[in-house]
């Protein structure tokens, strides 16, 4: 397989790095309901990273994408106080609340804040 998957798992432990207590929206369809929800970027990408490290010990042919997104990640963790700006703190504080739910996302600014 050739794909970018742990480039990008490495951009999300360098996330985690840089803002572990900013928040991600998270779009939730349940049939005719939508909602927007904040989440802790520390919660979602845990449990992301936690989902491919169990999907990549699963028995059977687990393919190379999960070690891939494993190992981009943990990469990504290792490389930012090295790759960073200087003068970016690192571990930098909330901007916005975890958990808050809307319709759309915001007060009219889009899903994005």
């Amino acid at each position: 397989m050739i794909g970018a998957s742990g480039a990008i798992a490495g951009t999300l432990g360098a996330y985690l790095l840089l803002h572990p207590r900013g928040n991600v929206v998270v779009f939730v369809w349940f049939f005719v309901f939508v909602r927007f929800i904040t989440v802790p970027a520390l919660i979602l990408l845990g449990l992301w990273f936690l989902l491919q490290l169990m999907s990549a010990l699963s028995p059977g042919d687990a393919g190379v994408a999960f070690w891939a997104h494993v190992g981009g990640f943990i990469v990504g963790m290792l490389l930012v106080p090295f790759l960073r700006r200087p003068g970016t703190p690192m571990l930098q504080p909330a901007r916005s609340t975890s958990f808050s739910v809307s319709r759309r996302g915001g007060q009219g600014r889009g899903p994005w804040g």
